[in-house]
């Protein structure tokens, strides 16, 4: 069950790089939820592919399946401000690797688009599925072969050496 001073606001984005200080989004998608009785709820949602003014590069066309044909006639970002606001304003924040790439690039594009600081209070939560999965399950060999073998790693089959 889960409670909430705050509606949640799940953020997934997608970029021409992996350094959030440099790359440029070019899809951003949003899901506002409220909480009532432990039990959430869509509030609202967002979602649009965004040209970032820039190239998009061809391993990030592998990797997203996005393309500068698909974004040529998209938004930018900095004509999304308004549209993102009311979703985040109040809002605690989550994600995957969230902490790491989708704020710190949101903030990125906020300040290079003018649109000031990132709206939400300065309190607000991040939760980051990535960092909860390493806390709960760890990422050592161990807890990594346990998670997709489902026993330990002492328990595998030992190896035997020729005579």
């Amino acid at each position: 069950m889960l409670t909430t001073d705050r509606p949640l606001a799940v953020l997934d984005l997608e970029a021409t790089g992996a350094d959030p200080a440099s790359a440029r989004i070019i899809q951003v998608a949003v899901l506002r939820l409220t909480e009532s009785g432990g039990a959430l709820s869509l509030a609202g949602s967002f979602e649009t592919l965004v040209d970032p003014d820039v190239p998009i590069p061809a391993e990030v066309t592998d990797l997203t399946g996005i393309t500068d044909q698909m974004v040529k006639d998209a938004p930018t970002f900095d004509e999304l401000g308004e549209d993102l606001r009311p979703l985040l304003q109040d809002a605690h924040l989550a994600g995957y690797n969230s902490l790491q790439y989708d704020v710190p690039l949101l903030k990125a594009e906020c300040g290079r688009c003018g649109l000031g600081p990132l709206p939400g209070p300065e309190d607000r939560v991040h939760l980051d599925v990535m960092r909860l999965e390493e806390t709960f399950r760890g990422k050592s060999l161990g807890d990594v072969f346990r998670k997709y073998f489902g026993k330990r790693l002492e328990e595998r089959p030992k190896k035997t050496r020729p005579a």
